[in-house]
């Protein structure tokens, strides 16, 4: 049962001891998200927040509560499709579904979740920071850079993975990190130089500075934008680059893609509606803005699938002088990794691997049949041969229970190549 957020809920400088969702059901801030000024926390009270209320515990003492790991093994649940979300944003950080099991993700005893938890807690800390008027926050964000990147060396389909599947954490410091992950995958997709991606990835951490403070509550308005907002979204990325500059941030290249990143080349971007001299980089983390705006939750709209949002990305440059935005389409694929799909054989999978050979046939994880049971463990499938290939995109009417720490563990990674 959820009840109305209260003023008493909310203290400023102190973690939410619990999630906050808004009236859709979704969650918004996370438990432990610190809200640090007055301002931001009059923000989030006038968003119509809620929260969980436990109810009387009626599960007999001898079943495992439902939603716990046993209780996907005790009680299955059937898979069904329909328009809503895909699957529970849901993993385990500290526990490992599989015991016994070391994740080949772990380097140097850091774990792949933990690390990227660590990102996006970095990112609220450096945009409150710099929000509060703070200009000491540059050597801070380039190690976020490294840290970036250490996590995209861990596994790029694991951070593809968590873009398409876990939202535990506000989007206004999830989304940078995730934006950033996925324009550094494009990069590398592209061999451009370490420096053009570094600046690529540090304007991917920064271009929403400028809005940061009203991202969340902009995200979940439902009724339209008041003429002032839209002109406070229009020059947020003036604003970013000046407290970019205040920063000590004098990379050119990053200051123009922070710039450049919502300009369009026949004119209708802002905050100068250029239509020239938009540079390559900026045109990627435009295409990335655009994408990922389709696949998060938003209170106007559903999430689309991967593969619709890319189609509606493929089916818009068909129709511009500008290609560039197939860059980021080419680097995902049709089905990329966090994606559910359905397979000829009937069963519901998750896309684990991109296939370098076919955009097609990546490889996947079967959770169970389509109207049946989900399996006690996932199964490991190599789309390329008939028996087991992908029809389409699947949407689940249902929440999907998913670990992603068992999906890019060792039980399911270790042997791709050979299992299947």
């Amino acid at each position: 049962m959820r009840v109305k957020v209260t003023p008493s809920d909310i203290t400023v400088g102190r973690a939410l001891t619990t999630d906050l969702y808004n009236e859709a059901g979704r969650r918004i801030f996370r438990r432990g998200f610190i809200i640090n000024t007055e301002d931001s926390r009059r923000r989030v009270l006038a968003m119509n927040l809620h929260v969980e209320v436990e109810q009387p515990n009626t599960t007999p003492a001898s079943l495992p509560p439902q939603g716990s790991p046993l209780s996907a093994h005790a009680q299955p649940v059937s898979i069904s499709a329909a328009d809503g979300n895909t699957a529970t944003r849901r993993r385990q950080v500290l526990y490992d579904f599989n015991q016994g099991y070391t994740s080949p993700l772990q380097r140097e005893g850091e774990n792949f979740f933990s690390l990227l938890d660590y990102c996006i807690t970095q990112e609220q800390h450096i945009c409150e920071s710099i929000c509060q008027g703070k200009t000491d926050q540059c050597a801070v964000i380039e190690k976020l850079i490294d840290s970036i990147q250490q996590l995209y060396a861990m596994s790029p389909d694991a951070c593809l993975g968590a873009i398409h599947l876990d939202y535990e954490h506000a989007l206004s410091c999830l989304q940078p990190v995730y934006m950033a992950l996925l324009c550094l995958d494009v990069a590398h997709g592209q061999k451009l130089d370490a420096a053009t991606a570094r600046s690529l990835v540090g304007a991917a951490l920064t271009a929403d500075l400028g809005m940061f403070e009203y991202f969340d509550v902009l995200v979940n308005r439902i009724s339209a934008l008041e003429p002032e907002e839209r002109e406070y979204i229009n020059k947020h990325p003036d604003i970013s680059q000046q407290l970019l500059l205040a920063n000590h941030i004098t990379d050119e290249l990053w200051l123009r893609i922070v710039m450049q990143h919502h300009e369009r080349s026949d004119g209708s971007g802002y905050p100068n509606k250029l239509k020239d001299n938009i540079c390559n980089e900026a045109s990627i983390l435009g295409t990335v803005v655009w994408y990922f705006a389709m696949i998060m939750q938003r209170a106007y709209q559903k999430p689309l699938p991967p593969k619709v949002a890319l189609l509606k990305i493929y089916q818009a440059a068909q129709n511009s002088p500008d290609q560039r935005a197939l860059l980021v389409i080419k680097q995902l694929g049709i089905y990329p990794p966090g994606s559910l799909v359905r397979l000829i054989s009937q069963e519901v999978a998750v896309v684990l691997e991109r296939n370098p050979h076919s955009s097609l046939t990546p490889t996947v994880a079967c959770l169970g049949l389509l109207g049946g049971k989900m399996y006690a463990k996932p199964i490991i499938r190599h789309t390329s041969g008939q028996n087991y290939a992908i029809i389409d995109a699947f949407v689940s009417s249902e929440p999907i229970d998913l670990d992603l720490n068992e999906l890019w563990g060792r039980s399911i990674s270790v042997d791709l190549k050979t299992v299947g």
